[in-house]
């Protein structure tokens, strides 16, 4: 799995800059997922060559991993919300040999959204887990924390086993953070970065 849908994982772990991240934030390296992929390739009308992560959106092109927002348009400065978010990582996970489950609906306020089956195999899989009152909320914008426990989740589901058991504290801005353990995972593993030395601007959208 790492050798194929790991690779795809770290494509997958820049929408954290191409999508929610401030200017300036870190671009982690997308190598070996993308090595053959052209820069020029993603098929969107809004990625020119010159944007900065035309390669990873290719990248997750060629991985199925995005279809975009409509034909020839990707919207890469828009907002990620936690519906895309679920169809994101749901289509990266249909590359791992881990059987995903599927229940018939895990929660009540995603009924006719595009995304629904992803977030029910999620929910499933235990890779998301929705609100306390039993909703999910595929129309709100993901944060920086929220996408951190996604990253995390999926790739401990696909390996089976925990990542960053011994990750240490990676940012000060994130104490106390329902998300902070996967956030230190994510940095330790290279899936997140932070927005400047020492934070992580959790809340961001």
């Amino acid at each position: 799995w790492i050798s194929k849908v790991g690779a795809a994982l770290a494509a997958g772990s820049v929408l954290l800059p191409l999508a929610a991240a401030p200017a300036g934030a870190e671009v982690r390296s997308i190598e070996p997922a993308c090595s053959s992929v052209s820069a020029a390739g993603s098929g969107f009308g809004d990625v020119p060559t010159s944007n900065p992560h035309a390669q990873a959106i290719a990248c997750i092109v060629e991985w199925k991993v995005t279809t975009g927002v409509a034909p020839g348009r990707y919207e890469p400065a828009g907002v990620v919300t936690r519906g895309q978010m679920a169809s994101f990582i749901g289509r990266l996970s249909m590359w791992t040999d881990e059987a995903i489950p599927s229940v018939p609906d895990a929660f009540r306020d995603d009924n006719g959204s595009p995304h629904e089956q992803y977030i029910n195999m999620l929910a499933a899989a235990g890779i998301v887990s929705g609100r306390s009152n039993g909703t999910y909320g595929p129309g709100e914008p993901v944060s920086r924390d929220q996408m951190a426990t996604f990253l995390v989740r999926a790739l401990e589901f696909a390996l089976a086993e925990p990542i960053g058991v011994e990750a240490p504290d990676a940012f000060v801005d994130d104490e106390g953070n329902a998300h902070e353990r996967n956030i230190d995972k994510a940095a330790d593993v290279g899936l997140a970065g932070g927005t400047s030395a020492g934070r992580f601007d959790p809340r961001a959208h």
